[in-house]
């Protein structure tokens, strides 16, 4: 998780259109959950930006989510669920707002398609890669298509420079 963190914190130093408002790390996140009606919900971080054009003017609550294969199915889906309600009940802000999960493959992209499949006005919110953190700079890893949407097999940024894009 620490490589993810670093990669999203490092991003205003390769975009000066991005600034870094903020940071939760998952200990605050363990220590203080999000709360819902039924427990809460403990995002692995939470990054928040202020976006300037070409990437929008707004501010993104960025969340993200490091699978490194240890939680099953349940765990999982059990997770998104708990976003879904978080997402209904405005808890995750009012901003932009993407929630980026980095895998190391296995079946989390037919989890979490599984999970959507009856809440898909959420699925363009949730961005899902394989690729490997530490192997492009923070401006590639938010920038290139790697990043795939699910109940899609297009491959497309997490943060795109489309300037209608705010």
């Amino acid at each position: 998780m620490t490589d993810v963190l670093i990669q999203f914190a490092s991003l205003p130093r390769f975009a000066p259109e991005i600034t870094l408002l903020g940071l939760t790390h998952e200990r605050t996140f363990k220590a203080k959950a999000i709360k819902l009606d039924q427990g809460g919900l403990e995002p692995d971080g939470l990054v928040r930006y202020s976006l300037s054009l070409p990437y929008g003017n707004a501010q993104l609550n960025l969340y993200y989510e490091n699978d490194r294969g240890f939680e099953g199915k349940d765990v999982w889906q059990n997770k998104l669920e708990k976003y879904i309600q978080a997402l209904e009940k405005g808890l995750l802000g009012q901003d932009r707002i993407a929630i980026a999960v980095c895998h190391s493959g296995g079946s989390i992209v037919e989890w979490t398609e599984e999970a959507l499949v009856n809440h898909k006005e959420y699925a363009p919110l949730v961005n899902l890669t394989d690729v490997d953190p530490l192997t492009l700079t923070p401006l590639e890893f938010c920038t290139n298509a790697i990043w795939r949407k699910p109940l899609s097999t297009d491959l497309a940024p997490l943060l795109q420079t489309s300037p209608d894009r705010a």
